[in-house]
């Protein structure tokens, strides 16, 4: 599945702009002139759903770096660079930093353990809950709880690729539901 994705990915940023006018022309021939906006708005949360993952991976790196270094586990910096780069996904972060407490409880230091542990889930708890909306919030022109809503239903539904179309689906409603006021009442 995250290879699916990546292909996915790497085929959508190479081949976007084309396949944004194609997409863009179809939908202007379907419901005209409005399709523009809609594609624009579409855009834009899908960069920002892609800044708020690449943000979230940095931010994870960095914070469990130091988070581990502070618990006092062998080779944090490896470590925080596995756990950053899994967290980009949520919940797979939370594979890297139980993997890591085990190989450290093992190792016959159950307390760093414990304490690398909760420090790693902390972490990485904030940057899933608080990071991720943040950075996606302003691409999007959602409120914080809208995006995070969105990137937990989307990946409830859609799996790693529901944590982009999650809160572009909620973007577009959004846009569709404003349209719609500002017709009712002009």
């Amino acid at each position: 599945m995250i290879s699916f994705t990546v292909l996915l990915l790497a085929f959508l940023y190479q081949e976007g702009g084309s396949l944004a006018r194609e997409v863009t022309g179809v939908l202007r021939q379907t419901i005209g002139d409005r399709a523009e906006r809609y594609v624009e708005v579409g855009t834009r949360a899908v960069r920002s759903s892609m800044n708020s993952m690449l943000a979230v991976g940095v931010f994870n790196t960095i914070l469990t770096a130091l988070a581990y270094a502070a618990a006092g586990a062998p080779r944090p910096l490896l470590w925080a660079a596995i756990t950053g780069a899994l967290a980009a996904v949520p919940f797979l972060g939370y594979a890297a930093v139980a993997a890591m407490a085990l190989e450290i409880g093992l190792q016959g230091a159950p307390t760093t353990a414990l304490m690398a542990w909760m420090l790693g889930c902390a972490v990485l708890l904030s940057s899933d809950k608080l990071v991720r909306p943040m950075v996606a919030r302003d691409g999007m022109r959602l409120h914080f709880v809208w995006v995070l809503m969105g990137c937990i239903g989307g990946f409830g539904v859609l799996g790693l690729a529901g944590l982009a179309a999650g809160p572009v689906v909620l973007s577009l409603c959004r846009e569709l539901w404003a349209e719609r006021a500002r017709e009712a009442a002009g």
